[in-house]
């Protein structure tokens, strides 16, 4: 079998790479995205490791712990004495958020990382074609972040959170690891998170969105929207995320509230 691409051509990093990504999952990051693009077709082989080697000017051990990411994510099989064949060109197994409570739904982050792409402000223009979901004629504080699984370099989603400008002051802390956001508001400014309405739709990926997530423009996403509000009724905060159909899962349980009446079980 033939591999999917010239031998002597350099790949360069994605877009999204970072300076402090290990540079294994860069590569892997790389790989994936030449996977997603038909650039490697399914049931070819990939460069061997010395040509992975010189195409990216790295050692042969960040070469296999690229290649270790790709088949964790079930996407290549590593044959002895045959080469790395690609298998498929999605990820195994989709991010699932088994809901059931308002507490689990509040739990979204748990297990996963975040990663700010950019910070501002945000305003609701009538005459844009998707405005953002916030009240007209207030500028909110505006953060776009993608979200990632451990080991995973393909990201979960990417999302973007106003924050009322009430609670400005939280600044760079939006994209904190060790403290959801909306603790944030809680704990800094003694408000309670009483109520979350979510809006979920089927859409397309824009090309810039696509180039963050490491997928196709045009390829089916699900988008979630979350507004949440405090005991007063008070709009605290809106998340807007996209996530790529082949890597996300939402699940539900609804129970029966009464005779003939069936009810999910959330605030």
């Amino acid at each position: 079998m033939k591999s999917g691409s010239p031998r002597s051509r350099k790949h360069p990093t994605p877009a999204v790479a970072r300076a402090d990504e290990p540079r294994y999952a860069r590569i892997a990051n790389d790989l994936i995205a030449a996977i997603a693009a038909g650039r490697y077709k399914v049931g070819s082989l990939l460069p061997t490791e010395l040509e992975l080697c010189e195409q990216y000017q790295s050692s042969r051990f960040t070469i296999r712990e690229a290649l270790r990411l790709l088949a964790e994510a079930g996407m290549v099989n590593r044959r002895p004495r045959a080469g790395t064949v690609v298998v498929s060109s999605i990820q195994r197994e989709p991010y699932l958020q088994a809901l059931d409570s308002i507490d689990d739904l509040l739990q979204y982050s748990t297990g996963t990382r975040l990663r700010l792409l950019e910070r501002g402000w945000a305003a609701h223009d009538p005459g844009q074609a998707d405005p953002p979901p916030i009240p007209a004629g207030e500028a909110w504080v505006f953060a776009r972040l993608i979200r990632h699984l451990p080991g995973n370099p393909r990201p979960v989603c990417v999302t973007r959170v106003y924050v009322s400008p009430s609670f400005a002051a939280l600044g760079r802390r939006i994209a904190s690891q060790a403290v959801p956001l909306y603790r944030q508001i809680e704990s800094q400014f003694g408000v309670r998170v009483a109520r979350v309405d979510q809006r979920i739709s089927a859409c397309a990926l824009s090309r810039a969105d696509a180039e963050v997530l490491l997928a196709r423009a045009g390829s089916p996403a699900l988008r979630i929207v979350r507004a949440y509000h405090g005991d007063d009724g008070k709009l605290l905060e809106v998340s807007d995320s996209l996530h790529p159909a082949d890597r996300f899962g939402y699940a539900m349980t609804i129970r029966r509230a009464g005779p003939g009446e069936l009810s999910p079980r959330r605030s």
